[in-house]
């Protein structure tokens, strides 16, 4: 995935996966989430964007 950024800074989301991997298992927030409907998101992506947008002041759509 790094490839995809030669030249310019890796975003703090890609760093962040890269050197730690699956920091929230999608396990811990299963019962939050509906098994009806449609995909989404994984429960531990949606967790480590709201930490990243926190870390970052970044608006929901920006993050």
């Amino acid at each position: 995935m790094r490839a995809k950024y030669r030249g310019r800074q890796v975003p703090l989301p890609v760093a962040v996966r890269d050197r730690l991997g699956e920091l929230f298992a999608d396990a811990e927030f299963a019962e939050a989430f509906a098994v009806t409907g449609p995909r989404g998101w994984s429960p531990g992506r949606l967790a480590l964007v709201t930490v990243v947008q926190m870390a970052e002041n970044l608006t929901d759509r920006q993050a």
